[in-house]
């Protein structure tokens, strides 16, 4: 995908469930939601994750990319 800057924005096929461990939800938004989160190889360390679910963006890539950018 590509940014309004013209930055690639990049995904992978990994499934996250394998590295990580999940909790409870932080906060919902426009393209999904977020997640607390521990690294499986470090249980010590958190973090928020934002889910996207793809099925819903139904032609609003850009608009995505764009937000994973900021974040």
């Amino acid at each position: 995908m590509q940014t309004s800057n013209n930055d690639s924005v990049f995904t992978s096929t990994t499934d996250i469930h394998t590295l990580y461990s999940f909790g409870k939800v932080l906060g919902i938004g426009s393209f999904g939601k977020v997640i607390l989160a521990k690294l499986k190889s470090n249980p010590t360390k958190s973090y928020a994750i934002k889910m996207i679910d793809k099925k819903n963006l139904g032609g609003k890539e850009a608009i995505l990319a764009n937000e994973i950018y900021t974040l």
